[in-house]
């Protein structure tokens, strides 16, 4: 769970760092960047639940000795 709190901030905080380069409105190589960022912050939203998911339900497995 703490995985997922983890990818979800950096995520987050990386989306957020897109927005302020989108504001500026910054010509040439950033926009590279920009790309590149909201690339990085989709993935990591993705991922942050695709682990969640993976952790909810391994826990919810019951395995017998």
């Amino acid at each position: 769970m703490l995985l997922f709190f983890v990818l979800f901030l950096i995520a987050f905080f990386t989306y957020k760092l897109l927005i302020v380069l989108k504001n500026k409105e910054v010509p040439g190589n950033n926009r590279k960047l920009a790309w590149f960022l909201y690339v990085f912050s989709v993935a990591g939203i993705i991922a942050a639940y695709a682990f969640s998911i993976d952790f909810s339900r391994g826990l919810s497995k019951s395995e017998a000795p």
